[in-house]
Parts: structure tokens; sequence; C-alpha cells
């Protein structure tokens, strides 16, 4: 495999990924970035007064039952919307839309036969889950509802990369908005007419179904978008048509799968950790503590949506002075967000807590600046797993998120049960601390054989 991609050839379909650099690929991170801050604020005022109206306990509880469904699901996830991205641009700047059909439709079907993979082992696992997490095993039928919303994000990731690769990031953002008031109008209508744990666990599963419509007709509206007819001409394709290329998508959905599975250790293991050892409250405190750190990436969660079909685009088109131009501005932008705003969490975060959630939170507060700490790193390189995906090195991003989950996992395991909670934001941060120099080797050194 060579450092740069083969010639594709003048492309035979129009491809607007990848032209206008940075002033591009910001004004479609606007639209993102205004949906989502909205959609955010909504979910973290939800988060809020979840956390101030349950108490400490029941919200662990609630963090609890919603993190054991998704770290399942996580587990089994192939993150074929990565491979729907890669795939969908290479065929499309090749004109071939037959394949590009082909492999929309391979990916819808991927992610439909890991769901329900994971839906059956969460539903075998529940009554293990609520005894060993939840410490109450008359939780189990709760586990199990929230498991259904696994299902729901079935058509999400694929009806979202067809409208990233078409361009319509506003369909992106409005899409984004529409779920979160769909969460935040029926959480909330639950809290506060019947509140009770099991009227806002079947809110969330029925706000979660009724967004996997919606994906359905973005996904409709994305089709049409990129040339291939609708989601009745992709579901018509003929995966025949992918014979050739199968070894590669099967060995990119390999790496994708096993990289989001180190992800969900690296996301997802610390609370249930935490919950294992210290009980549901303690888990609430991190869970609440992730919450506001989190906030950080409001600003360039959108740039990672929009870069990835843009990188992979400027590398299949050896644009690369582009490509190099443009994540470095990305890079140093992302930086000084992110390093800022984590000093003002480490400063004011306590504050913050207090006001917002109640004083009976004051124990998340060391998490809370020690999270702030580790995803300022995280958002200073958040463009950098989608730049190794998109120039095809996958494989390298793996290794540095297995490195970085084994001391994370290492770092947990001895101090959880010794330190506390705090323990669980050491951790977060021993993984970029790990991962992040393993990354910036690897970029550093295709850098340098791209240019000699």
């Amino acid at each position: 495999m060579g450092l740069a991609p083969a010639d594709a050839g003048p492309p035979r379909v129009a491809d607007p990924i990848g032209t206008g650099g940075f002033r591009r690929l910001i004004g479609n991170s606007v639209w993102l970035f205004s949906a989502n801050a909205a959609a955010l604020g909504l979910g973290f005022l939800q988060m809020l007064i979840l956390a101030r109206v349950l108490g400490p306990k029941p919200y662990g509880l609630l963090a609890l039952v919603m993190t054991y469904p998704a770290t399942v699901n996580q587990m089994f996830d192939s993150r074929a919307w990565e491979a729907a991205t890669m795939y969908l641009v290479r065929y499309r700047a090749e004109g071939n839309v037959a394949k590009a059909a082909a492999v929309a439709k391979l990916c819808y079907l991927v992610d439909a036969g890991t769901a329900l993979l994971a839906l059956a082992v969460v539903l075998v696992t529940a009554p293990w889950a609520a005894r060993v997490f939840l410490k109450d095993p008359s939780l189990t039928t709760l586990v199990m509802a929230f498991g259904v919303t696994i299902l729901a994000g079935v058509p999400a990731g694929t009806s979202l990369v067809l409208l990233r690769v078409a361009g319509r990031f506003r369909l992106v953002a409005l899409q984004n908005l529409l779920n979160a008031s769909l969460r935040f109008a029926a959480v909330l209508t639950a809290l506060f007419v019947e509140g009770t744990l099991q009227a806002v666990v079947a809110a969330y599963v029925v706000a979660m179904l009724a967004g996997a419509v919606v994906s359905l007709w973005m996904g409709t509206v994305g089709a049409r978008a990129v040339g291939l007819g609708g989601l009745r001409s992709i579901a018509g394709s003929r995966l025949g048509l992918l014979r050739g290329d199968g070894p590669g998508i099967a060995r990119f959905l390999t790496i994708t799968n096993v990289n989001g599975l180190l992800k969900v250790a690296q996301r997802q293991g610390d609370i249930l950790l935490v919950g294992y050892f210290l009980g549901p409250a303690a888990a609430g405190f991190i869970r609440l503590a992730r919450s506001f750190s989190d906030l950080l990436n409001v600003p360039v969660a959108p740039v990672y949506e929009a870069s990835y079909p843009t990188f992979a685009s400027l590398w299949r088109h050896r644009r690369l002075p582009e490509l190099r131009r443009l994540a470095r501005r990305v890079t140093q932008s992302s930086a000084a967000f992110g390093l800022a705003g984590a000093l003002i969490l480490v400063v004011a975060g306590g504050t913050l807590l207090r006001l917002s959630a109640g004083a009976q939170y004051r124990p998340a507060t060391l998490p809370l600046q020690l999270f702030a700490v580790a995803t300022g790193l995280a958002v200073s390189t958040s463009v950098w797993h989608p730049l190794l995906v998109a120039m095809d090195r996958p494989g390298r991003s793996l290794v540095a998120m297995a490195a970085g989950v084994t001391v994370q996992l290492a770092v947990l395991l001895a101090g959880v049960p010794s330190l506390g909670a705090p323990a669980a934001g050491v951790a977060y941060l021993a993984f970029y601390l790990t991962w992040i120099p393993i990354v910036g080797l690897t970029l550093w050194s295709v850098h340098r054989h791209v240019r000699a």
C-alpha cells in the first residue's frame, strides 16, 4: 500500500467535498455548531434537572441503566459509517454510482446486524448487570427496556454519512437538533408528571425510537442528494458489485470495530467500574463531571464531522499540500479553544457544580477538573483520528487506542478502590497522555514520507 492513493482518474460525478479548504470546512461546521450547541444545551439542561430532581443515587442508577446497554452496543458496533464515508467518496470520485449504493446498503445491513446481536446480549445479561453494577436486581427490566434504544440507532450512522458526503450539513444539524428536542420534551414530561426512574427510562426509549424515524427520513434525502436515488434504490442494489473490494472493506470494518470496542472501554468503562467498586452515587458523580467536561467538545465536534469526508477527498485526489494546511489550521484552532476551556473548568468547575446541580454533588469537583484537562487535550487533537483514517491508516490509530486504553484500565483498576472517584479522572488523563504521542509521531512520519 503506497503512501499516496492511486489516481482515480477524472471524476464523472461531482464531488463537492474537499473544495474550498479551511473556509469551506468552517462554513460547513457553523451549521453543525449552531445546532449542536442548541442540542447540547438542551441535553445539558436536561442532565442538570435530572441530577437535581433525582438526587445522587437515583441519578447514578439512571446513568448505569443507560451506560450498560450503550457499552454493549458499542462493543459490537463496527463503526460502519467510517467505511461508508471512505468508500462513498471513492466510488463517487470514480463515477461508480452502483458501487456507491451497494456500499451504503452494506453499511445499513452491518449496523442492523450488530445492533440485533448487541440487543440479544443486553437482554441475556441484564440480570447480571443489574446485580453487579446497579446493586439492585429489581432494576433488570429497566436495563432491558433501555436496550431497545440500540435498535433506534441503526439508521443514524449511514444516513448521516449520506448527508455529509452530499454536503448537506444544514440537514445534519437539523437532525441533531430534532433528536435532542424529542428527548428533552419526553424526558422532562416524564420526570415532572410521573417522577419515577421507570417513567424517565420509558421516555428515553420513546424519544429515541422517534429519532430513528427522523434518521430514516434524512437517509432518504441524503441518498437522493448524492445521486443514489433514495433508500429504495439503495435497498435494491447488488452487494455482489463489491466482491472485488470485499477484503479491503472487511479489513476496514474489522479495524474500526476493534477501535470502537477500545473506545467504549475508554469512554464508558470508568462509569461501570466506579459503579461496581463504589456504588451508584459515585457513578452519578462521574457521569455529572463528564457531562460538564464534554461541553468543551461543542465547538469542535462539528469540525470533526465535517473534516473526515473533506480529508478523505483531499487525500483521494492527491491534494496533499492543501490537506496539510487544512489539518494544521484545524488543529491549531481546536487547541486554542480546548486548552482555554479546560483552564476555565479547572478554575471554576466547583462553583459551577454547586450552583447548577447543588452542594450534594461536591464530590464531583476533583473528577471534573481532571476530566477537563484530559478533554482539553482531546479537543486539541480531535481531528487526528479522522485524518489517519482518511489517509488509510486506521491500524495506527488502533495501536494508539489500544495502548491508551491499556494504561487507562490499569489506572482505573488500581486507583478506584483506593483513591475513589477521582481515579477515573486520572485514568482518563493517562489515556490521552499515551494516545497523543503515538498518533502524533505517526502523522509526522507520514508527513515526512509524503514530502519525500
